[in-house]
């Protein structure tokens, strides 16, 4: 039963198990032709013997077929081992292409990042220079400015100067008008003592023609009366004395008067002199008007023009303000731009900072991923697809930073062993992958499609 077995089971195998067959068959059919003959003890206990070694070689057999089946599987093993070993290496075949696809994308990413500094630096220098030019603008615009204010002062201290003179002007006339006005009422007053002196005076000429019609009556009563003489001589030397001090009074009321009269002449010829000042400080008022407004209509235009020029230099300040925004502008793109290049690629990137950013494009996908695992749509695919960009972005970056190989996303059954057997050849160097990825892996033996890797 147990031939029968081994027979059926080296019908299904190669011609390499024929000679052990033949030799367990020899063994036995041996017994089988033996049974016709008689035995003996000798006989029987060889027969035993070579039944035991029979039975021995059949549990070797059966031990020999027991590893040619573990060969078998391992050599079934070992066919897919290169199965897959040839579809690793069309992968990495693949990968390389990629690879190369992605170095000549990079090298042109590299040539228009040289592109744009160099677009940026003459930008900037154009900047500099329009900056410069503007500046030297505003400080002509400013000197003008200067100017003029200094001309408007100027002309303001004349017309303050004018004012001034004006003012001494109007207070002389003032002072004149006060004066007349004094000289007047002086006038006025000697006037009227004028004129009660010469009714004064005219009362005393009646008063002296009055006596001297009493004195005609008196010497006509005289001549009447001769007797009377020596009698009225007495009162007649009396009204001589009185006559001789009406005279007296006369006299100096006359050269009062004309003391008055040239006083009064001498006050006409001062008002004359007053006036004639008054006509010329009139005229020079109004000449000094004249200048003033001769002034005002320049200060006017000097005015207007100052508008314009500050129209012109807020114009130039806003154009220039507008240019100092466009250069920060500039210099914060350039600045992010420089942030967002490796050192060895004439940026300013910081490692900690875009290990970070790194790290937080990480849980953003992960979430993401646990989203679309458990409700799969196309917006929350786009969102997925857009994370792995933004991680593929950081961590090309850090690679960069790092002068890493580049970059490796991971597929699905992919482990860091399987990794490092593509990208090394050992799959003993999953360490290294996992240290240089210790910000974007949790764990080193849970990896999920998608994930984007430092190769180092």
């Amino acid at each position: 039963m147990m031939n029968a077995a081994l027979f059926k089971h080296a019908a299904r195998k190669p011609l390499t198990y024929t000679a052990l067959l033949i030799v367990i068959g020899l063994f036995t059919l041996a017994p089988i032709a033996a049974d016709d003959t008689p035995t003996t003890a000798v006989e029987v206990s060889c027969t035993a013997e070579l039944e035991a070694e029979l039975a021995h070689m059949q549990a070797q057999t059966q031990q020999l077929m027991e590893r040619v089946d573990r060969f078998e599987q391992q050599a079934q093993e070992h066919q897919q081992l290169r199965d897959q070993l040839h579809s690793a290496e069309n992968h990495h075949q693949e990968l390389a292409t990629q690879l190369q696809t992605c170095q000549r994308e990079r090298d042109q990413q590299t040539h228009e990042h040289q592109t744009l500094l160099s677009e940026c630096q003459t930008t900037r220098q154009q900047v500099q220079e329009d900056k410069a030019k503007l500046q030297e603008q505003l400080i002509e615009e400013q000197a003008k400015t200067q100017r003029a204010d200094a001309a408007v002062q100027a002309t303001r201290d004349e017309q303050s100067q004018i004012y001034d003179a004006l003012t001494q002007l109007q207070q002389r006339l003032d002072d004149t008008l006060q004066e007349r006005n004094t000289l007047e009422q002086r006038l006025n007053a000697q006037d009227q003592s004028l004129t009660r002196q010469a009714e004064e005076l005219a009362d005393l000429q009646r008063q002296l023609q009055q006596r001297t019609e009493q004195n005609q009556q008196q010497a006509a009563e005289l001549q009447q009366r001769a007797e009377q003489l020596t009698a009225q001589r007495a009162q007649h030397e009396a009204q001589t004395a009185e006559n001789q001090a009406l005279t007296q009074r006369l006299h100096s009321a006359q050269e009062r008067a004309e003391h008055l009269t040239a006083e009064l002449h001498a006050l006409q010829q001062q008002q004359q002199s007053t006036l004639t000042e008054k006509q010329k400080a009139q005229a020079n008022l109004a000449q000094a008007l004249t200048n003033i407004d001769t002034l005002n209509t320049q200060l006017a235009g000097r005015e207007h023009e100052l508008d314009e020029q500050m129209t012109l230099l807020q114009e130039v300040m806003a154009y220039i303000s507008d240019l100092e925004a466009n250069t920060d502008q500039q210099q914060r793109e350039l600045k992010h731009l420089s942030q967002s290049l490796a050192p060895l690629d004439g940026g300013q990137a910081d490692a900690q900072t875009v290990k970070e950013q790194a790290r937080a494009a990480a849980e953003q996908f992960q979430t993401l991923r646990r989203q679309h695992a458990t409700s799969p749509d196309p917006q929350r695919t786009e969102q997925l697809n857009h994370a792995i960009a933004e991680l593929r972005k950081h961590q090309f970056l850090m690679a960069r930073i790092e002068n890493a190989r580049g970059v490796y996303q991971v597929r699905r059954e992919d482990t860091l062993a399987r990794i490092a057997v593509r990208v090394y050849g050992d799959g003993n160097q999953w360490r290294r992958l996992s240290e240089a990825n210790q910000h974007v892996i949790a764990d080193p033996n849970v990896l999920h499609a998608g994930l984007i890797l430092i190769v180092p």
